[in-house]
């Protein structure tokens, strides 16, 4: 009996002795076990990643758009599959350089048109017939050519020199070096005059496959055209109330087909948000009237938050403004989308420190912003298919219901902030 317990009291000993060496060797800044592979990895495109150049190129047109890091990183990948991704050797007051990037052209594509999202098509025609391009760099260093000189090959857009990033630029060969424009801020391409860009603006409504498009001009002729006003309230909490004139949703959706109440209806922007709705949630007017509007205060919307924007607004001036929830009230709408397929509504619960009740509206929301948009693909093998889907980050949930203090837009203690304060003031 004696040795039984001898040997369980030598056994404990020895235990805690193992424990307190690893604890010692753990916070004495001794030698320690070596990182995981994982974690090398982990830390390895940490590394790669937190030196990223961040920067954005504005490009105008027939209509305007922006390319910024991450955009163009999908352009270039894009690029690469298509086989226009290119390397240039230029030579420069007798010093070589290589650089990596897409045709010029692949950018003008995007504003030299109509298209508002993938794929976008050049137009050679137009090019050909001539217009003014102006390269604008940080520095306000710019220069121009007319298209009708240049051949549509001849300039590329790049973000790579040697192998190592950099800020964008243009590269060509043969060409004058007053085009290789460093650190590039802005594509500008003449192409109408003002009048004409807003007499272009069209709004596109998907029917069941059908395609029909219509001038702001024109839907302000159409008897569901209405002004009043309208207001939302940011996730932040800020309340915008304005003046709007647009047509009556729900009116103007019927004149082209007998639609359900359950009947989906979805507003897609050119930035690649998208909301859907049921249309008996269009067609009520329990809180005003729901419009696509394209006029604020009497002018025309600027391209953000225009030229569309979906909200309530009312149309009788006794009545309450109406306040919608801002991720409701899309904003830089381009397409209407009916399908006759049911709504299908549903809410996520999201429980710990908290509790937040996520309908589809806010889910949807978050997963269009761009910031947390993910697209992943997934390999069944029972179907032997690669499935894609698209959603948002789990974490961006979490924050939902880990703590009240730090909830989205909803902070209790009012000094926290969502961001970086120094960085935000340093610009």
């Amino acid at each position: 009996m004696m040795k039984k317990q001898m040997l369980r009291l030598l056994t404990m000993l020895l235990i805690l002795t193992a424990v307190a060496f690893l604890s010692g060797c753990a916070t004495s800044g001794e030698a320690i076990a070596p990182p995981s592979q994982e974690a090398e990895r982990v830390d390895a495109v940490s590394s790669a990643t937190s030196d990223d150049l961040w920067w954005e190129v504005k490009l105008t047109g027939l209509r305007n758009d922006t390319i910024s890091t991450k955009t163009y990183a999908q352009i270039k990948s894009q690029a690469e599959k298509n086989g226009t991704l290119q390397e240039l050797t230029v030579e420069r007051k007798g010093v070589s350089s290589t650089y990596t990037g897409v045709p010029l052209k692949d950018l003008i594509a995007r504003v030299d048109g109509q298209d508002w999202q993938e794929p976008f098509t050049f137009d050679q025609e137009l090019y050909n017939s001539g217009y003014d391009v102006t390269l604008t760099a940080a520095d306000g260093y710019s220069a121009t050519f007319s298209t009708a000189e240049l051949d549509s090959a001849a300039l590329y857009f790049y973000d790579e020199q040697d192998g190592e990033q950099v800020l964008p630029g243009i590269a060509g060969i043969d060409v004058s070096s007053k085009y290789l424009v460093k650190e590039l801020v802005s594509i500008e391409c003449a192409l109408a005059s003002e009048a004409a860009v807003e007499d272009a603006v069209t709004l596109e409504v998907m029917i069941n496959g059908e395609l029909n498009s219509f001038t702001r001009q024109e839907l302000a002729k159409t008897p569901y055209y209405a002004v009043g006003k309208g207001g939302f309230t940011t996730s932040a909490g800020t309340y915008y109330e304005n003046t709007y004139g647009g047509i009556r949703l729900a009116d103007f959706l019927r004149s082209f087909i007998a639609l359900d109440e359950e009947s989906s209806v979805t507003l897609k922007a050119t930035d690649g948000y998208s909301m859907s709705y049921a249309f008996s949630e269009i067609s009520t007017t329990d809180n005003g009237v729901w419009v696509l509007a394209f006029e604020m205060d009497g002018d025309y919307m600027s391209e953000d938050p225009g030229p569309f924007r979906g909200l309530r607004i009312a149309e009788n001036p006794t009545d309450p403004v109406p306040n919608i929830d801002g991720h409701s009230s899309p904003k830089m709408v381009k397409r209407i989308e009916i399908s006759q397929e049911v709504f299908k509504d549903f809410s996520l619960l999201v429980k710990g420190k908290m509790e937040s009740n996520l309908d589809r509206a806010t889910i949807q929301s978050g997963i269009n912003c761009t910031a947390h948009k993910t697209v992943v693909e997934y390999f069944n093998k029972k179907a032997g298919t690669v499935e894609t889907y698209t959603g948002m980050p789990l974490y961006a949930l979490l924050a939902f219901g880990d703590d009240p203090n730090f909830a989205p837009h909803k902070q209790t203690d009012k000094d926290v902030l969502a961001y970086d304060k120094a960085a935000a003031i340093a610009g």
